[in-house]
């Protein structure tokens, strides 16, 4: 069995020993193995020869470490066994305990952030919102002008527009499956590839066993934008590519540039989630750090984003979200 014997002495467990062993009239020790080292007390002292006795320390039926003395086993050696087994066993609930108490506080801390950050995000709809049936019924009559005109272009961006926009009023805490939310990031590209033509080319791979997982509205078509806007749009040419595969539970999707990269520096503010430093989505005003928040929201703080990126060399973007269809 192997214990983090550095933490469980930093608890008090050597000087918990040392009084056992000023009880009994003998200087105990605590080896790792039968021939040492020796962890307790700290001055070196590795041969197991020098001791009159080395027990096994039982910790659930398992050896975790051995007890030595100096002079003749004690008779009382079950009492002082099951004192330190009981001990070695109190300090690791204790430190089980202090972790779930760190990791809840926390979650409740990313919880509280997230509703603020979703407040502030439904005050903004709120401040500029339109009727959405006056710019669908406007957007209609513009297709179909369009189609009468026989400007077939122009009627498809129109259509993806408007289904761009209809999709981007959908509830911010709804999930919906892959295959919609990477419908809605073709009907960005499509836009997209309007204004730059062949100067980006994008590449879609998705297994198949993907599309039906769910992942947060509105979470892929902001990391795309961010792709585009901050990675490739000053290039003269690039390549966007969208990979999608199962790994065990977890469903990983990459989002790869071959663009203008991040700095260092800046490259580790956005990693810590400083979310004044990572670049906002022109269409959703929706950041790194507000998709990874939401991620963690629906599905706990084992999913989220991952950021690498090399200045002059492009930048991936991972994103880990559980295979829940």
């Amino acid at each position: 069995m192997e214990m983090d014997w550095q933490a469980i002495l930093s608890e008090g467990f050597g000087d918990y020993i040392q009084t056992i062993a000023d009880a009994l009239g003998q200087q105990l020790f605590l080896l790792r193995h039968v021939e040492g080292p020796v962890l307790w007390p700290p001055e070196e002292r590795v041969e197991a020869e020098s001791f009159a006795w080395v027990n096994p320390l039982m910790i659930d039926d398992t050896v975790a470490a051995y007890i030595a003395g100096e002079k003749g086993l004690p008779a009382v050696w079950n009492w002082v066994r099951l004192c330190l087994s009981e001990r070695i066993q109190g300090i690791q609930l204790h430190r089980q305990l202090n972790q779930a108490h760190v990791r809840l506080i926390e979650e409740i801390k990313v919880h509280a952030e997230l509703e603020e950050a979703l407040k502030f995000m439904e005050l903004k709809a709120l401040q500029s919102q339109v009727n959405p049936h006056f710019l669908f019924n406007t957007l209609t009559t513009i297709a179909g002008l369009a189609v009468f005109e026989g400007a077939e272009q122009t009627n498809r961006l129109v259509q993806a527009l408007s289904r761009l926009l209809r999709y981007s009023l959908r509830k911010i805490g709804q999930t919906v499956t892959l295959q919609e939310e990477m419908e809605h990031v073709g009907d960005y590209l499509s836009i997209q590839k309007a204004r730059f033509g062949d100067r980006i080319k994008v590449s879609v791979e998705l297994a198949e066993e993907t599309a039906q997982a769910h992942i947060p509205v509105l979470t892929l078509q902001p990391l795309v934008e961010n792709a585009i806007i901050h990675g490739l749009e000053s290039q003269e040419d690039g390549c966007l590519q969208l990979l999608g595969w199962v790994e065990g539970e977890r469903v990983i999707i990459q989002i790869v540039d071959d663009g203008v990269g991040i700095e260092p520096e800046r490259l580790a503010d956005i990693q810590e989630l400083r979310a004044n430093m990572s670049g906002r989505s022109h269409t959703t005003g929706l950041g790194f750090s507000n998709v990874h928040k939401r991620l963690q929201h629906f599905f706990g703080s084992s999913y989220g984003l991952r950021l690498e990126s090399t200045a002059g060399a492009g930048t991936k973007v991972i994103v880990t979200i559980p295979l829940v269809k």
